[in-house]
């Protein structure tokens, strides 16, 4: 769910349909034992195997249109990064996920719940306070196809906004204004597109940013990534060059 120092909610599951977390309890009892992303310098890393994440390269353009920028973080199901949306010249927030099977079908079943949501909004404004699906496609590779959301771009969640008070609690005004928005977007999903969030929580709460991301200093940061990641590369190149030469 969002919200303006506020909150977006994420649905969840819709009233009569599959349960896809039953169906894959079985599947994700593994998740343990699966490799995880590591960060920047993680490019040997297992997780890029079959079924794991797909291989980001800043500057590399998904989906004909978006130019991926920066990352903005990971989790178990995927990654996300910034990017520009080249034909209707604004930001986005790309979510890639991993390519096993499962978390292809979770992917396809979060679409039909999320294309549900933006299918009724008519002239109700409630449906601003839920996380809105831009777009969707799909990238192949070595490691399998990856389903990619494309969404707005939001700010941090509601955990990071408590930790930052350091769990002493949120002024009593900010707590007012995100509960309040947080249950419009409920009531939204409930009433209008009958589905049940599931997994409410701050995790699963984001804040509206409140100042844009400044793309000059991204761009520059991307680039210093850019030349970074190619030196490295060159000097890896070089070392096996050499040891092959003995």
């Amino acid at each position: 769910m969002t919200a303006s120092n506020s909150s977006a909610t994420m649905p969840q599951k819709e009233q009569g349909g599959t349960d896809h977390q039953n169906n894959q309890a079985v599947e994700y009892e593994n998740l343990e034992e699966e490799e995880w992303f590591e960060g920047e310098e993680d490019s040997d890393s297992k997780a890029y195997g079959p079924g794991g994440y797909y291989r980001v390269r800043l500057a590399d353009k998904l989906g004909g249109r978006y130019v991926v920028e920066k990352k903005l973080g990971w989790g178990h199901f995927s990654t996300v990064w910034l990017a520009t949306d080249t034909r209707d010249k604004k930001q986005v927030a790309l979510k890639i996920q991993k390519s096993a099977s499962h978390y292809v079908e979770a992917a396809m079943d979060e679409i039909e719940l999320l294309n549900s949501v933006k299918d009724k909004h008519g002239n109700n404004g409630k449906w601003r306070y839920v996380v809105q699906l831009l777009d969707q496609f799909e990238v192949h590779a070595s490691n399998g196809k990856h389903v990619v959301f494309v969404f707005e771009v939001l700010g941090e969640n509601l955990l990071s906004l408590i930790k930052r008070y350091n769990y002493q609690g949120i002024p009593t005004a900010v707590v007012k204004k995100i509960a309040k928005e947080v249950l419009i977007g409920l009531d939204y999903l409930h009433s209008r597109c009958r589905i049940i969030h599931t997994d409410l929580k701050p995790e699963n709460v984001l804040l509206t940013r409140a100042d844009p991301f400044d793309m000059a200093e991204v761009r520059k940061e991307r680039d210093v990534l850019i030349r970074k990641k190619k030196e490295k590369e060159l000097a890896k190149m070089e070392r096996q060059l050499f040891f092959e030469g003995e």
